[in-house]
Formats: structure tokens, C-alpha cells, sequence
């Protein structure tokens, strides 16, 4: 199944500082560096780079989707909720049905797939 999720994201503009609304001298919950360009939010990641370093390497945010595989489906399914319950208003019926169907799946059946 697959599913499209509409982050919320921002630009960071450092010449602002303490102005900008979203100003955070924190890191990058992907790649432990500032955060700059353009920063996108996955629950319960954190902010996370959404442009890659460099040409033909992958983002900070790709890198926490690509990881959701391999913390099994049900794990993978539960950061996917955390996420559209934080933002329900972001995101289709459909997603949220989606969403909710496989959340109700018994464990068991998960198991079987895999």
C-alpha cells in the first residue's frame, strides 16, 4: 500500500535569528548538523533536511522513510499515525482510512506477511 504524507516544512533563514518564527538553533534530527535550506518535520523524528548534501546522496528525510522498512510494518505503521493524528487537517480521507485499517490489522496477520 502506499501512501503520500504532506509534512510540514519550512525554510530556514539564518540572517533572521530570533525573528523568525521558527527559529531553532538546534540540530537536524537526521544528520546532527544545523539546520538549514529547507527542514521538514516527521513524527517522531524530528526536523530533518529535505535536500541532500550533495548530488546523487539521499536526504536526511529519505533516510528516515527508507528506515521505516526495517523497524517491521506495524512500527513503521505507528510513526505513520503519530504523524496524521498530529496533522490530520494535512492529509486526505483516504490517508486516514488507510492509515486507520492498517493500525486495526491483528498483530498475528502482520507476523504471517512478513
Amino acid at each position: 500500500m502506499k501512501i503520500t504524507l504532506d509534512l510540514p516544512e519550512y525554510k530556514v533563514d539564518t540572517g533572521e535569528g530570533d525573528l523568525d518564527p521558527y527559529y531553532d538553533p538546534s540540530i537536524c534530527a537526521g544528520c546532527d548538523s544545523e539546520r538549514s535550506d529547507i527542514m521538514a518535520k516527521l513524527v517522531p523524528f524530528g526536523w530533518l533536511h529535505t535536500v541532500p548534501e550533495h548530488e546523487g546522496a539521499k536526504s536526511c528525510l529519505q533516510k528516515a522513510a527508507d528506515s521505516l522498512g526495517q523497524i517491521g510494518p506495524q512500527a513503521a505503521w505507528l510513526v505513520v499515525a503519530q504523524h496524521v493524528a498530529k496533522y490530520p487537517s494535512k492529509h486526505s480521507a483516504s490517508t486516514i482510512r488507510a492509515v486507520l485499517t492498517e493500525l486495526m490489522k491483528p498483530t498475528w496477520k502482520l507476523r504471517e506477511e512478513s
